[in-house]
């Protein structure tokens, strides 16, 4: 999956879509296996969305099925900003899990794979950041994993 342009919000014009915070942070991340078949299966129910909807559809900027949104609305129109998160707090709170943003979850991930001996350089490059992760408190102390 390639990233090239972040879905943000500011009160006086709503949901827009902008270029990337920086260079860095333009992209392509390659999923394990597993979840190829999860990708294919979202896909071919957004193609049936489509189809039913016709021309009440929102095509991306190009009206492209290329420029579509990996996650949408019922009319194929971005997600709301913070939907992913509050989803994922009502979740948690559902099946009695702590609360994490996806952010956090993403300073989890790197102190799992350090704990599991994935090299920091890797790290760097991965998560885009130059930052000292034990000075900038990016590693969460934790028991063995």
């Amino acid at each position: 999956m390639k990233f090239f342009e972040s879905n943000a919000y500011a009160e006086s014009i709503g949901s827009f879509i902008k270029e990337t915070k920086n260079n860095t942070s333009v992209r392509e991340v390659a999923f394990p296996k597993f979840l190829v078949s999860f990708f294919k299966e979202h896909e071919k129910n957004e193609l049936d969305k489509k189809e039913w909807l016709g021309d009440k559809w929102f095509y991306g900027k190009n009206h492209k099925h290329e420029d579509d949104f990996v996650f949408t609305q019922r009319n194929g129109k971005a997600m709301y900003v913070s939907t992913p998160s509050q989803w994922s707090a009502e979740f948690s709170e559902k099946h009695d899990l702590r609360k994490i943003t996806f952010h956090g979850l993403r300073h989890t991930n790197t102190t799992i794979l350090i704990s599991e001996g994935i090299g920091y350089c890797w790290h760097l490059e991965r998560l885009r950041t130059c930052q000292n992760f034990h000075h900038n408190g990016f590693l969460h102390p934790c028991p063995q994993v």
